[in-house]
């Protein structure tokens, strides 16, 4: 399990989600609410992805979670930065926000690639039996 690489993709995506969930919540106010609920979506669905790692075509579907929760984040995040235009004298806070679902959506792309490429071994393999 933790020996393939995609394992360690989304182990890495879990911890990135686990890390915004603590930044969002410290803010109280309605949006952040919704962006901590993303991100516990986000880190759980990583997490089972992990555990599926016999089931590959599974575990492809539930990498697609990650992958367009992330991106959402992100670009509601450019959005919202867009229209509100003031930082509020938080620039370093706004830009580490911006980048964990950025990272976190590149790593869980990364990861399906792995599980494509072993998907692709394992039918080569069993062609040649």
């Amino acid at each position: 399990m933790i020996q393939r690489i995609q394992s360690v993709y989304l182990l890495l995506v879990a911890i990135l989600m686990a890390a915004m969930y603590f930044l969002s919540v410290s803010k109280e106010d309605l949006v952040a609410s919704y962006y901590s609920l993303l991100c516990a979506i986000t880190g759980a669905a990583a997490l089972f992805a992990v555990f599926l790692f016999k089931n590959r075509r599974l575990q492809a579907k539930i990498t697609w979670i990650p992958i367009l929760i992330s991106f959402g984040l992100f670009f509601s995040f450019i959005f919202s930065l867009l229209r509100d235009m003031q930082f509020d004298g938080e620039p370093v806070y706004i830009a580490i926000l911006m980048l964990i679902p950025l990272m976190a959506a590149v790593l869980a792309l990364a990861a399906l690639l792995s599980i494509r490429k072993d998907e692709k071994l394992v039918r080569s393999l069993d062609r040649l039996r």
